[in-house]
């Protein structure tokens, strides 16, 4: 127990606070902009109090993001805000619908998972299921609560943000695989492809340049914990450039 506790410690100490913040920020904006983006153009749009259990589950996971992505694996410190973001979607979504429990509760198990395990996930396979989490959660979730429906159209409109998670937190989870560029390549393309089916726009030929930019950053500079905010300050402007409305 005494091991435990001074594990915790050290770990706690490496923390870099000065990032913290910004990281988590810039992740939830890239989280829920797609989402907020969709719900102001309903009208029958109604923003309730059940969106504070939300905000604060985004906060606790993006939190964890953060730490994993900045210790990697055997963290003990991301297991206090994934086991909070447990409490805050049991305590808003238990009662109040089913599906967005289960659908909130995923991506953290998830998470915790590849905390304890993480090099048994770094390969393709863990990186799509990540994004694919992380395309479900908040998106669909926010989208939920606020609008009161979802529809195929707008599940299918977040492709291109499945593809924007696989493209930045690529380096989380192939960090050590041997065929990273080839693999990052083609999400890229994919990436390019899948924007294209956005309505043609300046904002959108500029988040495709961002893409390029972001790609051949990637190759030269693996992203460390020092320059996480650059890469994350990236993944939000292809986003918001992306789904610019």
């Amino acid at each position: 127990m005494q091991n435990l506790l001074s594990r915790f410690r050290l770990q706690f100490q490496d923390i870099n606070w000065r990032d913290l913040l910004p990281n988590v920020f810039l992740i939830m904006c890239c989280w829920s902009y797609v989402p907020f983006a969709y719900a102001i153009q309903i009208k029958t749009t109604v923003f309730s109090h059940d969106l504070y259990s939300l905000f604060a589950y985004q906060a606790c996971v993006a939190l964890a993001l953060t730490i994993i992505s900045d210790q990697q694996s055997g963290s003990l410190n991301s297991i206090i805000p994934l086991a909070l973001s447990f409490l805050f979607a049991i305590s808003g979504f238990l009662h109040g619908n089913v599906f967005l429990f289960v659908l909130l509760l995923l991506l953290p198990c998830y998470l915790l998972i590849c905390e304890l395990y993480l090099h048994e996930f770094q390969n393709p396979i863990g990186l799509f299921v990540f994004a694919f989490l992380m395309t479900l959660s908040i998106p669909v979730a926010f989208t939920f609560i606020s609008v009161k429906f979802l529809s195929w159209s707008y599940l299918i409109k977040l492709v291109p943000l499945l593809l924007i998670f696989c493209f930045y937190d690529a380096p989380l989870f192939l960090r050590h695989e041997a065929r990273f560029s080839l693999i990052e390549g083609g999400i890229g393309i994919a990436l390019i492809l899948a924007m294209l089916t956005r309505p043609l726009k300046i904002t959108l030929f500029l988040a495709i340049a961002v893409v390029i930019l972001s790609w051949w950053l990637l190759q030269r500079l693996m992203p460390e914990p020092h320059n996480q905010i650059f890469y994350n300050l990236l993944q939000l402007l292809a986003t918001v450039l992306t789904f610019w409305v």
